[in-house]
């Protein structure tokens, strides 16, 4: 594969845990009810103690599809994110960590971003490494005899996300090892690039790390019986 082309690169890390930890000037809530939040930002069920409402229920069946991502909840004129994935947008994007339900004495945290600009706020996760779910209201609410109907319409990665103007290339890399060679593909989503490349022999380890750390892929791909490489991978990588 030829050399990839220079770009300035904001590093990020995986999926879970982006790089640089809290951003400054995140949202701090002393004195307030302690939050409704479930025993970590992958729970699949509604947590006991938040109301079982009708839009807290379909809210944790989107949610269930997709565990592992930040979900922004279309809500009107609003993106919301609720619990654990208010806490990281919040902190993550700088904006305001508010409550709903405070009344009841179980608040669950939320924060929102505006529908018609959402876009600049789901490239800032990108860019930081998150994978994002956008779940769009599928009918008009006027309409709606009863709860809105919302779906995934969007599921978003450093690796499938399309590059913003001036930003750098995003490869999306795809590991397939082999009985004698290891296999690797590179995908830039935004101008349909694709390269493929095969390492072999005894150094076939090495020179796919070489490749990786060449390319420097946002996200990667590879069986998960098959873990890509022993040892830490390039800075920007999610797998």
């Amino acid at each position: 594969m030829s050399a990839p082309p220079s770009a300035p690169r904001n590093a990020a890390a995986g999926e879970s845990s982006p790089a640089g930890g809290p951003a400054a000037g995140a949202a701090s809530h002393a004195g307030e009810p302690a939050a409704a939040q479930p025993s970590s930002g992958h729970a699949a069920e509604l947590p006991k103690n938040v109301p079982q409402t009708p839009l807290m229920r379909q809210y944790w069946g989107v949610k269930r599809r997709c565990p592992e991502a930040l979900l922004l909840f279309r809500l009107g004129d609003f993106y919301e994110l609720f619990f654990a994935d208010a806490v990281t947008a919040a902190r993550e994007l700088e904006i305001t960590l508010t409550s709903r339900n405070k009344e009841k004495g179980v608040p669950i945290p939320m924060c929102g971003v505006p529908y018609h600009s959402a876009q600049n706020y789901i490239a800032r996760l990108i860019q930081k490494g998150y994978k994002v779910a956008i779940c769009d209201q599928m009918e008009d609410a006027k309409q709606a005899k009863k709860l809105v109907q919302r779906e995934i319409t969007r599921v978003l990665t450093p690796g499938t996300a399309a590059a913003q103007s001036g930003e750098e290339v995003r490869y999306l890399a795809a590991i397939a090892p082999g009985p004698a060679a290891v296999g690797l593909a590179l995908l830039e989503v935004s101008t349909g690039e694709f390269r493929v490349t095969e390492c072999s022999g005894p150094n076939a380890a090495a020179e796919l790390r070489q490749e990786l750390e060449r390319w420097r892929p946002r996200e990667i791909l590879h069986p998960s019986q098959s873990p890509p490489l022993a040892g830490p991978l390039p800075p920007d990588a999610a797998l």
